[in-house]
């Protein structure tokens, strides 16, 4: 049979093979298409590339965002600003007759000028009149369109802006605090402080048209001499005429007030003297502690820059610091319980007549037309020891004198006298005699350093009280007549005589300031502090003390001019109540 096979019939032997050659190629095209595959799904070549990519897509986005809020906070600053100044322009303009519409197109044109005319309309601000003024209030609401945050579905961001203003025909009480202790005389101190306030006048007084402002000026330095006008009305423990210093103690620097003697059960305040505890000279006093020149003395409540400018280029710097005392001073001048005393002031003619109501009462909380009280303390030092006479050295008898002519005497029960005296009945040698000593009253007079049976002036003589040895002798010089006068005119090497005066800590003072920075406050008073070439522990102490920091201002040499043109162009601006 097979060798009868035809070709025919023998053929399909390679078709077979063919076949099964292809299907290893399929295999074999599938396995390496799986091993492919596979291979990409195990390769991480390129990975950080796309984490890369979607991570500066992200970072792209959230930049893109903090650009479209910078432009949306800056165009929100520009329509703010624009909006405050324009109300504040449209509220003070001077033209009673002007109508409504008038102030209204005052606004409309700061905008249309600024470029931002499409933001507002007439309708979006208000005017309304009273007795206290004009008050001009605006709103502005729009928005702006997003470069970034569309991609994330925010196409545009809202934005307003809003303010009142009110024209300023409130009153306005003004106490300026300003060191003249000692220090301010180096280095031009006492100079730029004099051409610095008197510009503070003149701006604040030049913006007073309706006469609403009153300034009060109290220099200070170891003390505050109030000067007799006011000094006499208060309740004076030891009174002396010399100066009108008074003393005050811990308790008082937790109130702003000092009680005039005009009120039921007021206080009495000791008043401090005049004295000078450094200098040895043979009369007079070089550093008074208490400063009794006129120049010095607190000047009250004046509605005038030229009442304000005399006053001010008349200070002269003498003596230590005392901010406290300075402070509590300038709380009282805005307090109303010092109203008896402006009204006595006025009736003495030292006081224009448009302020004997002053000081006035305090606004009530909230209240934008009250009154305004504002205090600017300025220092170029530090608190320093307080000095103050002791009790013992300032009431009783001081055995002294002055005569007619102002010749004074001591008057000394220990006057020793030394002589011989004959032991026997007839002394013809040294040795009969008998050295004795006695003692008895005799008047020193410290200009000739001389003793008499009798006072300078004899019966014309007056007794001297303790304030008016201290006007006119350094406790040092008295110290050193009263030792001569108990020594026969000699001063003993080892000789002493107790201090007349007391001392307190630099420290409290500090604790009196805070104390009594925290109740001004409190009350509404607000606070301008100035440091002028100062210390650290200075300058930490006005921060405090200032209503906020930004009212604290740290000066040197003509940078005064520059804090107090500041305070006085905000104290006079204004007010935006909104």
């Amino acid at each position: 049979m097979l060798g009868n096979v035809t070709r025919r019939e023998a053929a399909p032997v390679e078709p077979v093979r063919q076949q099964g050659r292809a299907r290893l190629s399929r295999y074999k095209l599938l396995a390496t298409m799986r091993a492919a595959r596979r291979a990409y799904w195990r390769d991480e070549d390129g990975a950080l590339f796309i984490f890369g990519l979607f991570a500066f897509v992200i970072i792209l986005m959230v930049a893109g965002m903090g650009v479209d809020v910078i432009r949306h906070e800056t165009l929100r600053t520009q329509l703010q600003g624009t909006l405050d100044r324009s109300i504040l322009v449209a509220a003070n303009i001077q033209t009673q007759a002007a109508t409504d519409d008038d102030v209204k197109n005052i606004v409309l044109d700061y905008f249309d000028k600024a470029g931002f005319g499409d933001y507002i309309s007439k309708d979006d601000i208000d005017v309304t009149r009273g007795m206290a003024g004009r008050r001009v209030s605006a709103t502005v609401d729009g928005s702006i369109n997003t470069f970034f945050m569309r991609l994330a579905g925010v196409d545009d961001i809202g934005l307003s802006a809003a303010g009142t203003a009110e024209q300023s025909v409130g009153k306005m009480e003004i106490a300026l605090v300003l060191d003249v202790s000692g220090s301010m005389d180096q280095n031009h101190r006492i100079a730029n402080l004099r051409d610095a306030a008197d510009d503070f006048a003149k701006t604040i007084f030049s913006a007073d048209d309706r006469g609403q402002i009153a300034l009060s000026i109290v220099p200070y330095s170891g003390q505050v001499n109030a000067g007799p006008s006011i000094g006499k009305m208060f309740n004076r423990g030891d009174p002396n005429d010399y100066s009108y210093c008074l003393q005050f103690d811990s308790n008082d620097f937790k109130t702003i007030s000092i009680q005039p003697n005009t009120m039921p059960g007021a206080k009495t305040y000791p008043q401090a003297f005049t004295f000078d505890a450094w200098n040895d000279r043979s009369e007079g006093l070089e550093l008074e502690y208490c400063d009794s020149a006129a120049a010095n003395e607190i000047l009250p409540f004046v509605n005038s820059y030229e009442d304000a400018r005399s006053k001010i280029r008349g200070l002269r710097a003498l003596g230590g610091t005392s901010i406290n005392i300075g402070l509590k001073w300038g709380t009282a001048l805005l307090d109303p319980s010092f109203r008896p005393i402006t009204a006595s002031l006025e009736a003495k003619g030292k006081v224009s007549s448009t302020l004997k109501e002053y000081p006035l009462d305090f606004p009530a909380e909230n209240d934008s037309a009250g009154t305004q009280k504002i205090i600017v303390l300025m220092t170029d030092g530090e608190h320093d020891t307080h000095y103050f006479i002791k009790d013992k050295y300032r009431r009783g008898n001081t055995d002294a004198f002055v005569s007619p002519e102002g010749v004074t005497s001591f008057k000394t029960d220990n006057y020793k006298i030394t002589e011989k005296v004959c032991t026997k009945s007839r002394c013809r040698k040294e040795s009969d005699y008998e050295t004795r000593t006695r003692y008895e009253t005799r008047y020193y007079i410290p200009s000739t350093g001389k003793f008499q049976t009798t006072p300078a002036g004899g019966n014309n003589a007056t007794p001297m009280e303790w304030a008016d040895i201290f006007a006119r002798y350094t406790t040092p010089r008295h110290e050193d007549i009263r030792i001569r006068a108990d020594n026969n005119g000699e001063k003993p090497r080892s000789s002493s005589y107790a201090k007349v005066y007391d001392t307190s800590a630099a420290s409290t003072k500090d604790r009196y300031l805070e104390d009594l920075c925290t109740r001004a406050k409190d009350a509404g008073i607000i606070i301008y502090s100035i440091g002028f070439e100062t210390t650290r522990n200075a300058k930490t102490l006005l921060k405090s003390c200032a209503t906020t920091y930004s009212h604290y201002y740290d000066v040197e040499g003509i940078e005064i001019s520059e804090a107090f043109s500041a305070i006085a162009a905000e104290v006079t601006e204004l007010r935006l109540t909104q």
